[in-house]
């Protein structure tokens, strides 16, 4: 099912990509985390609070 708008899919792959990188410790995650916090900031509150969650994000 494709998202019901446009940036989720963007805020979903720079989540999951952050999420990746933090668990590695590796250079990359604090712009994956400036990236992701801004399409989140695009998105209904409801459904950025959801994704947050699901990826433990807390930006």
């Amino acid at each position: 099912m494709a998202p019901l708008y446009p940036n989720e899919a963007q805020a979903r792959r720079y989540l999951d990509y952050w999420r990746i990188l933090s668990a590695q410790k590796r250079a990359g995650r604090d712009h994956a985390f400036e990236v992701a916090a801004e399409y989140l900031r695009h998105l209904p509150c409801e459904l950025a609070a959801d994704l947050r969650a699901e990826f433990g994000f807390t930006g």
